[in-house]
């Protein structure tokens, strides 16, 4: 299992308490392993056809639970594996605000990330900036209000600090700022987080979610 999924299948777990879907919908189960069958066939045998099988299969169990985001959060992965950004687009603007209920500045972030991708795959570098660092201006409030409460959090074990939903803006925030600033200045706000007494696996675990590839979708 890959970095990716499983962050993505602890932050879904994390968020979604209290959303409520049929579990004995047996369609809906058949469709949701169709599917991420396909996306993980995709994912090792690099065919664009198993993309198409995983769209289509993902958007029927959409359409029997409009509102899991376990099969939105693999739509826009797929899309973004199709670079088909405008696709992403358009289908965030269909998203019930917010998408996560604790994070009201959500969607707002994900149509912009899906511009910035665009942007990036295009060659435009200026727009994927101006782009980023507005994703980044409207983050950073949030960030700035907790600031002290992650400053308390990330001393925790690993496990302790990925309970609390809130873990999500934290790595959220810096994630942008890997894309932005150059090599020694983000080291350098590693090191602040070093010398605070952050958990050394919270560090790590940053450092390579900031290695991930920002041309598919990873949730943030």
């Amino acid at each position: 299992m890959s970095l990716k999924t499983l962050f993505i299948q602890i932050l879904i777990s994390t968020i979604s308490v209290g959303v409520s879907f049929s579990q004995t919908d047996s369609i809906y189960q058949n469709f949701t392993l169709i599917s991420a069958n396909f996306l993980d066939e995709y994912q090792f045998l690099e065919d664009s056809t198993l993309l198409d099988s995983a769209l289509f299969y993902t958007e029927i169990g959409i359409v029997t639970t409009p509102t899991n985001m376990n099969l939105i959060g693999r739509k826009l992965l797929i899309l973004s594996l199709k670079h088909d950004y405008d696709g992403g687009l358009d289908f965030v603007k269909t998203l019930k605000t917010p998408f996560f209920p604790s994070f009201p500045y959500y969607n707002d972030i994900l149509y912009k990330r899906f511009q910035a991708m665009k942007y990036l795959y295009l060659g435009d570098s200026i727009m994927y900036y101006k782009v980023v660092n507005s994703i980044i201006t409207e983050i950073e409030p949030y960030f700035i209000e907790k600031q002290v409460f992650f400053d308390s959090l990330c001393k925790n074990d690993l496990k302790i600090i990925l309970k609390n939903e809130q873990y999500f803006l934290f790595f959220q925030y810096y994630y942008y700022q890997s894309l932005i600033l150059d090599y020694d200045t983000f080291s350098h706000e590693l090191m602040i987080m070093q010398n605070k007494g952050y958990n050394s696996d919270c560090i790590d675990l940053l450092k390579l979610i900031c290695e991930d590839n920002f041309l598919e979708y990873n949730l943030f």
